[in-house]
């Protein structure tokens, strides 16, 4: 069964992510990797190997496995992490956390000084791929980290994920085009690597071939001092 289709005339649902049974699957999904790095967030331990106190944002991070991961990789460096969500998965991950050390929130716009941006996958879920990015990039971080990015070379689109018994609206952007928003507000790119293949069964065939990404990506992004 294919996962993504064209966008045609469905109608979009965001609601997925506050679903309930979305949220518990998060929560059980949390304690089972609670002992130990997980691989789904080694490019972060690893883009932070060097940093020994740094205030992390992680957009659309859930209920923090990125975040359990870093404790896990370096349990005496002094990291603050905020994560931005949607409110349901803000409630619930204020009641999962018991520290002062990670903070949730529902606004971009509450955040002062960050020093690090780490958005896994879910730039792809946002109503304006663009317009969120830059958001994040104003808030002048010195790394930026996308992980499991659906980017390469193909066109800038949006189509449909059937995920959770919902259609959700998913992007999926020109390598291209992603990079001059970066270098627009004077940022290299650092890392640039192939992540995980994307079989061919997982898109229908509303969508045409030359659109059909092979790989997701990670890249790191580093703010170039003037």
């Amino acid at each position: 069964m294919y996962v993504f289709e064209a966008m045609g005339e469905t109608t979009p649902n965001y609601s997925a992510f506050d679903s309930s049974k979305w949220i518990e699957n998060e929560v059980q999904k949390n304690r089972s990797h609670s002992d130990g790095v997980r691989d789904d967030h080694i490019l972060l331990v690893r883009a932070l190997s060097s940093v020994r106190s740094a205030h992390i944002l992680d957009f659309g991070g859930s209920l923090g496995a990125a975040y359990a991961a870093l404790q896990s990789a370096y349990p005496d460096r002094d990291f603050r992490y905020t994560i931005v969500e949607t409110p349901a998965v803000c409630a619930a991950g204020r009641d999962y956390h018991k520290t002062s050390d990670i903070f949730f929130t529902e606004k971009i716009s509450d955040l002062k000084k960050i020093d690090v941006v780490y958005v896994q996958t879910s730039l792809q879920y946002a109503r304006n791929w663009r317009e969120t990015l830059n958001t994040l990039i104003d808030l002048a971080p010195s790394i930026f980290i996308l992980s499991h990015a659906s980017v390469g070379d193909i066109r800038t689109f949006q189509a449909i994920q059937n995920y959770y018994e919902r259609k959700i609206p998913y992007w999926w952007i020109s390598i291209s085009d992603l990079k001059e928003v970066f270098s627009t507000h004077g940022y290299a790119c650092a890392i640039d690597e192939e992540d995980q293949a994307i079989h061919d069964s997982a898109f229908c065939e509303s969508i045409a071939a030359d659109d059909r990404l092979r790989a997701t990506r990670n890249l790191i992004f580093r703010r170039i001092l003037s």
